[in-house]
């Protein structure tokens, strides 16, 4: 029989393995558009260390550096699941310069309950051309913060399993 330590460990290598769905509110409800949220699976620190060793390459100098695209490409589809709240008005507070590019009519043409349904493509181009403030970094801070919680909520419940453990151990000793 394996030890409550044992079982412990073999658990938490297992969950951290898992991916944890989270919602992040890239921007806040306005007076006419609703708050637009990016679903992202959250998952361990091995993950984003993947994902920047499969974007190395061999640079002029023959140095290993980022390919930022390949980055990029990687990093949306690892980590990003979905969206809502994508609407004519978010999209424009995101992208302020393609403003005049899109008339309200073809918006809802193409998209006729108004939002824009996630597609990892359309999740790549926002993620190249809005601002490293408006999109990247508030995804990065919301996975990081998910990290924090999901690592206090797993001491937490790995301290009450080894209590768990050691009230049962002493009762049936007795």
């Amino acid at each position: 029989m394996q030890s409550p330590k044992n079982v412990i460990s073999i658990f938490d290598q297992f969950s951290t393995r898992q991916g944890i769905p989270i919602s992040i509110e890239v921007l806040v409800a306005s007076s006419d558009d609703p708050s637009f949220f990016v679903q992202c699976t959250f998952v361990d620190g091995r993950a984003l260390e993947e994902i920047v060793e499969a974007s190395m390459v061999r640079g002029r100098t023959g140095q290993m550096e980022a390919d930022n695209d390949k980055y990029r490409k990687q990093f949306v589809k690892r980590y990003f699941t979905g969206w809502t709240g994508l609407t004519l008005g978010n999209f424009i507070r995101l992208l302020p310069g393609r403003a005049g590019t899109i008339s309200v009519a073809v918006w809802y043409e193409l998209y006729p309950d108004g939002e824009m349904p996630f597609s990892e493509k359309a999740a790549l181009e926002l993620y190249r051309e809005t601002t490293v403030e408006m999109f990247f970094n508030k995804i990065r801070d919301g996975i990081a913060r998910a990290a924090t919680e999901y690592s206090e909520l797993k001491a937490q419940e790995v301290a009450a399993a080894r209590k768990n453990s050691e009230t049962s151990s002493v009762s049936s000793a007795a």
